[in-house]
């Protein structure tokens, strides 16, 4: 899983704007809605703005309904379309797994457990379907619980995690960080 390099985007996230960036791929993907590449990059860029809310996103930017209904929107269209892709599967098993809260829909919560195991059975598939795949590899290792297989397999594949062409958006460097922050 490499996602598509979209060039306005770093200068954006470098410029705190967040909306416009969300608003930008949103716009290229409806224009374009089969074009995975997009639709990965629209909910990455907004499972990632939602993810970091609090702590990191200024109060100017914080468009709620704008974030979590693109969101929304491309996971549901992703969903009725690309179940069988690897990199599909990968990057929303891991969105789900790591946040759930961001896709509950029970006002209750009452589905937050159910929704976190389908983001490791995702995470789970695309590894079956692309085994191959030192992205998929490591994500998933990452959930099994064991220190010593992740760090093994991480290290397996080190060389070809940083040599994957890793764009400068914010979103690719968080993925590059989770993947070889270990790597000695």
């Amino acid at each position: 899983m490499v996602l598509l390099h979209v060039p306005e985007l770093p200068a954006l996230e470098a410029d705190d704007q967040w909306k416009k960036a969300a608003l930008l791929l949103r716009t290229k993907w409806q224009k374009a809605p089969d074009d995975l590449g997009l639709l990965l990059r629209l909910i990455s860029e907004c499972w990632y703005v939602l993810s970091l809310w609090d702590c990191c996103i200024p109060e100017r930017e914080k468009d709620e309904a704008l974030f979590a209904s693109a969101l929304r929107e491309g996971m549901d269209y992703g969903d009725a379309r690309f179940l069988q892709n690897s990199d599909y599967l990968l990057l929303t098993g891991y969105c789900l797994a790591i946040r759930p809260d961001l896709f509950v829909r029970d006002p209750l919560g009452r589905d937050y457990e159910k929704i976190e195991a389908e983001g490791h059975a995702r995470v789970k598939r695309a590894t079956e379907l692309a085994p191959e795949s030192p992205v998929a590899q490591v994500l998933y290792s990452g959930f099994v619980n064991d220190w010593a297989a992740y760090r093994l397999v991480q290290q397996r594949n080190a060389a070809q995690l940083l040599a994957l062409p890793w764009g400068d958006s914010a979103v690719e460097r968080y993925f590059l960080e989770i993947l070889t922050r270990d790597i000695g």
